[in-house]
């Protein structure tokens, strides 16, 4: 749930502006893209595991962030202050996301699991 407001939603109207304003603008969906596939990446690589948006990044993000930073860049429709703001947009993003996960991680780290998930202990 907090990809679809947070990043899709962040994505679509990245999009919008970039219709409505300023083509550069499109920069923040590429570098979202961008920075969400690395970090699903580098995540999958550090804990050498599945986790959820792994296949997405590499199998569609990578290639169509590629794709799409390549385009723009050949258009001539994106100026250096318009890759600071994309990039600076989507590190924002990210971090407005992850902030609240790794404050509640710390919260609840080591409190015992809600009553609704099975217990790992043996009777």
């Amino acid at each position: 749930m907090i990809n679809v407001p947070g990043v899709w939603g962040a994505i679509a109207a990245a999009l919008w502006l970039s219709a409505r304003v300023h083509p550069g603008l499109a920069l923040i969906a590429v570098y979202l893209l961008l920075l969400n596939a690395a970090i699903h990446i580098v995540q999958g690589a550090i804990t050498r595991s599945y986790n959820p948006g792994l296949i997405s990044a590499m199998v569609l993000f990578v290639p169509v962030g590629g794709w799409c930073l390549s385009t723009l860049q050949r258009s001539g429709r994106r100026t250096p202050p318009m890759h600071i703001i994309g990039a600076a947009c989507a590190l924002a993003i990210h971090l407005a996301i992850a902030i609240p996960v790794l404050n509640n991680k710390r919260k609840f780290a080591g409190a015992p699991p809600p009553s609704y998930l099975p217990s790992s202990r043996t009777t």
